[in-house]
């Protein structure tokens, strides 16, 4: 099987964003020490969900084959999924990257079916260095249960 990754021969004839990281929210339920974005409240110029449309079609456009979301805590916007599902509908290949916090079997099942098709979580060593970098008491079991 084929990742959508994989450079095409067409690809090279005409280049385009073929794998995109997309910071949907600052919006975090973390504060983590090492985050680039100081993620932890949404900002109030954040994409309108009309607005996440509009890019999402011009990444179809362009011929995106996947994208990950991130925040902050994608999860936490509310039109999370249907962004998934729309991205997802278009032929996109669509993951999220997350601490793992919140992210709950309900929330994981709606995923699914909405065609989200990878879940990066983050861990950042043992539980105790974990939790001390993600600002969060208990933190590194949230992650490892969301795996499982």
């Amino acid at each position: 099987m084929s990742s959508p990754r994989d450079i095409r021969p067409e690809d090279k004839a005409q280049p385009k964003p073929i794998y995109v990281v997309w910071e949907t929210t600052m919006r975090c339920d973390h504060s983590c020490s090492h985050c680039g974005s100081r993620a932890e409240f949404s900002r109030p110029n954040e994409l309108s969900t009309e607005e996440l449309f509009e890019v999402a079609d011009q990444l179809i456009r362009l011929g995106t084959r996947e994208v990950t979301l991130i925040g902050g805590e994608a999860y936490l916007r509310s039109d999370v999924y249907d962004l998934v599902e729309y991205l997802s509908k278009a032929g996109i290949y669509v993951a999220i990257q997350t601490g793992g916090l919140g992210l709950t079997p309900r929330r994981m099942q709606r995923f699914k079916d909405v065609g989200l098709r990878g879940i990066g979580v983050s861990i950042d060593g043992p539980a105790d260095v974990h939790d001390v970098l993600r600002n969060r008491k208990g933190s590194f079991d949230a992650g490892i249960r969301a795996m499982v």
